[in-house]
């Protein structure tokens, strides 16, 4: 059974990608959801609010979702997104169907989340976005050690609240345009790459 949270959040992100990108990696979907939880996080919402997890594998060392995979899967299958080789967009029945399920009510409060997670390629490239999760406290461990994990457990959270405390002293957690703390999150992170 597909997760209608992964579902919706694909054609969400799909939709607002393909505007910035063109067309967009199967990774990307992973990543800019990843975001869009985290941003979660900073309003102050649980992990199991979002409704699926994430985790990094010796196979997929990025942000990667079982549920999100098989929602693009199901969503290639019923032609909802056209595939050419690992990039995906939507097709008009695919952008018909998230036109729909975005006047739910169900969905509504997730689009701040995944908005403000695409929004950041306003201001940094896609790679620069990648980079910086990489040094996600949740992430960067798991890459170093070279193990399997599933991210944002209680144990990892402890760090990223900090980092979180720390940024909304700063830009306040109640702004409204969540792009803000997103490109301020991320574009520290890349500094911490590039210190290293």
């Amino acid at each position: 059974m597909i997760n209608h949270y992964a579902y919706f959040d694909t054609l969400s992100l799909v939709s607002r990608l393909q505007k910035q990108l063109g067309e967009v990696a199967q990774l990307e979907i992973h990543l800019f959801s990843y975001l869009a939880c985290l941003l979660s996080l900073y309003k102050g919402r649980s992990v199991t609010e979002w409704g699926y997890q994430f985790a990094i594998t010796k196979q997929q060392t990025y942000p990667f979702s079982p549920d999100l995979d098989s929602a693009i899967r199901h969503l290639i299958y019923v032609g909802k997104l056209n595939i050419t080789d690992q990039y995906v967009n939507l097709s008009d029945i695919g952008q018909k169907e998230y036109e729909f399920m975005n006047t739910l009510l169900q969905y509504s409060d997730r689009e701040q989340f995944l908005d403000g997670s695409c929004s950041s390629l306003l201001s940094l490239p896609v790679g620069i976005i990648r980079d910086a999760l990489y040094q996600d406290p949740n992430i960067k461990g798991s890459l170093e050690l070279s193990q399997s994990r599933r991210l944002l457990t209680e144990t990892g959270l402890e760090n990223l609240y900090e980092q979180f405390a720390a940024l909304s002293s700063t830009i306040g957690v109640e702004i409204e345009d969540l792009m803000v703390p997103a490109t301020v999150w991320l574009t520290y992170l890349s500094q911490i790459q590039n210190s290293n």
